[in-house]
């Protein structure tokens, strides 16, 4: 997959957050005639669903009666790149700045990846960072680090890795359970450890943890430490107030959840309300003119947060975003099956 980054003029908008919201986008503004530029802070485009929930089953997009998280993903990514957006991945905007020209008014973003610094100028800005920026609550042991991404994840992105293999899932929410339940058809055996007698997930799957024989649950437990043999893995000790055990497994998964944050967006002086960015709902706008919110980053009254929800904003933002920065000319209008894909159909 090739992402294109050859168009250094200023963009009509600069989309930040990658997510399945942000890569729709793509496609909605595009069919309004915009150019694009994407800002993410992962490896790769598809936020959560390619991060966290790859092989994760999607039931309510429609049209579909089932597909993974990574098939949403390429689904989107291919329907997105006949636009030809800007794609700069491993890298989050470090600050904006309002300037201005003939046309009136546009926004300057300081792009950081790394150590470096690039500007991209653009008529409009929309967040789609979802909930937030993401990342994995760690267990505090610092000879886990050794491990990372060989014999310890904080995510999945092959479930084949874990193919007759014995495995240690510490966390006792609906991440911890669903992995648990998700692998177990393909592992040797799975150790279920979680430091409270009380389990968060949901009451169904937590019976059908009981159930799977595949499954052996270890509460109340709490990781102790890492067994390692001339650096090679050997598995995790836990422990109690009354005994220790020793589990020899191959790979460790600690899920305790994600911590996120918008606050970064507290100098953009937009209005913000318990973490998420307050709209318009018919048009998306935030209380900044020229910048917009899509997807669970933005909140309105009944708010619902749904990946189908997210692509119907952006598509109300497209309409609104082509009027914002071409009032003078009249909006495309008409519909795909009439109109076709530029550049695929």
């Amino acid at each position: 997959m090739s992402y294109i980054n050859s168009d250094n003029s200023t963009q009509d908008v600069v989309i930040i957050g990658a997510g399945p919201v942000g890569i729709f986008s793509i496609f909605a503004f595009g069919m309004q005639g915009l150019k694009c530029t994407v800002i993410d802070a992962l490896d790769k485009l598809g936020g959560q669903c390619a991060a966290l929930y790859p092989q994760k089953m999607i039931y309510d997009i429609p049209a579909h009666l089932a597909l993974t998280g990574k098939q949403l993903v390429d689904n989107l990514v291919d329907q997105a790149m006949p636009f030809a957006p800007q794609i700069h991945l491993n890298s989050v905007v470090d600050d904006i700045t309002t300037c201005y020209d003939e046309h009136g008014h546009y926004f300057k973003l300081a792009i950081k990846k790394h150590d470096q610094i690039s500007y991209v100028s653009t008529r409009s800005v929309v967040i789609a960072l979802g909930a937030g920026v993401f990342k994995p609550l760690r267990l505090e042991m610092e000879e886990l680090n050794a491990f990372e991404n060989k014999n310890v994840f904080y995510f999945v992105d092959d479930v084949q890795r874990f193919a007759n293999k014995d495995i240690a899932i510490v966390g006792g929410g609906d991440s911890a359970v669903d992995w648990a339940l998700d692998l177990a058809p393909i592992a040797k055996s799975i150790y279920l450890v979680h430091r409270r007698e009380y389990i968060k997930a949901h009451a169904a799957s937590w019976q059908k943890i009981l159930d799977n024989p595949k499954i052996q649950v270890k509460i109340p437990y709490q990781l102790s430490k890492v067994e390692s043999v001339e650096g090679e893995f050997k598995g995790v000790h836990i422990a109690n107030e009354a005994s220790s055990e020793f589990l020899a497994v191959d790979y460790l998964l600690p899920c305790f959840g994600l911590k996120s944050d918008i606050g970064f967006l507290n100098a953009w002086d937009l209005d913000v309300s318990h973490n998420r960015i307050m709209v318009d709902p018919t048009t998306m706008r935030t209380s900044k003119l020229g910048i917009y919110a899509i997807g669970d980053c933005a909140h309105y009254n009944n708010k619902r947060k749904l990946i189908l929800i997210g692509f119907s904003e952006a598509a109300n933002c497209a309409t609104d975003l082509f009027r914002y920065i071409y009032p003078d000319r009249a909006a495309p209008v008409g519909h795909s099956t009439s109109i076709g894909v530029p550049g695929r159909f």
